[in-house]
């Protein structure tokens, strides 16, 4: 596994490692010249092709909203909307609602191979003091070298919302970036906006939000989550993860570095992972501490591993 990039960019001398994907030029910050990608390792010049060709098609169109929901705005390959939830008198329920056409699919805060993360930007809403977008737990697909960390056919990402006035309506204004990919592999953008006012019925999409809320990882250290046992291998370099806890049924083991930090993941058996050095920052001292999502038929798990 390794960090994610947050926009497309095409490297003409990527393919030559193995180590690093091609991306189509995007707005924003990108990385600098020859960081790892995460996830994996895997070039596909064509897809490229095919993302560059896709992203000159028609731009998004609005679509009729519903109580508690924004205008739908259809992309290539999905259709995306706001829609909103409860108000407990401290902190609104919101989400972002994403619907994917036939197999296509999206992307989690890490995408794996080749993806890009949804960024969300409610920098332009109004008596919003804080707005904060969650990752319900995702799935893994493809072979290695081509994986990919994400939804399909649908997702909600709830979004909690600290008005800063609670009394008053809340109007949410999202700017959207994010990917929906199947055979072609498109960048999608959309300006959604929505209001939120005290007093009024809960709205039907308010069970929508709930059961992705139901979604979201729990404290890896709360009583009676699996275990996760670290231990080293090869000092600092290789490091083993060891589920107890799970006796039946799938699962998975999501590992993040911090930034600066890339790792390569290796399935040693079914409740075994291994995990590889691949890059740190110059002149670093120690390993900080990785993210672990734990993904079982029981639900997910999160929280930090220090790397002993």
């Amino acid at each position: 596994m390794r960090n994610f990039t947050r926009h497309f960019r095409a490297d003409a001398n990527d393919c030559r490692t193995g180590r690093y994907t091609r991306y189509l030029a995007g707005p924003g910050p990108r990385r600098r010249e020859g960081e790892v990608h995460s996830g994996g390792n895997g070039c596909r010049p064509a897809l490229a092709l095919l993302v560059l060709v896709a992203a000159t098609m028609a731009g998004p169109q609005q679509v009729q909203a519903e109580a508690g929901a924004s205008n739908w705005v259809r992309g290539h390959l999905s259709q995306v909307r706001l829609i909103a939830g409860k108000f407990d008198g401290k902190t609104w329920q919101a989400g972002v609602e994403i619907r994917l056409k036939g197999r296509a699919h999206t992307y989690w805060r890490n995408p794996g191979d080749g993806g890009v993360p949804p960024e969300f930007d409610f920098s332009k809403s109004a008596n919003v003091a804080g707005a904060k977008a969650l990752f319900p737990a995702p799935s893994r697909s493809g072979k290695p070298g081509e994986e990919i960390i994400g939804y399909e056919h649908a997702v909600v990402f709830p979004v909690q919302v600290t008005p800063a006035s609670p009394a008053a309506p809340v109007k949410l204004n999202l700017h959207l970036n994010y990917a929906a990919c199947e055979k072609i592999c498109v960048p999608e953008q959309a300006k959604l906006s929505l209001t939120l006012k005290p007093g009024t019925p809960v709205p039907a999409t308010a069970q929508l939000i709930d059961a992705y809320v139901a979604r979201l990882p729990k404290p890896l250290a709360n009583p009676g989550a699996p275990k996760l046992h670290v231990a080293n291998k090869a000092p600092g370099k290789t490091w083993t993860f060891r589920i107890e806890g799970v006796t039946k049924g799938p699962s998975d083991l999501f590992i993040e570095g911090q930034e600066g930090w890339y790792f390569d993941r290796k399935v040693v058996s079914k409740r075994e992972i291994e995990l590889t050095l691949a890059q740190k920052p110059e002149n670093a001292a120690s390993i900080p501490p990785v993210r672990v999502t734990l993904t079982t038929g029981k639900g997910a798990f999160e929280g930090t591993k220090t790397l002993p």
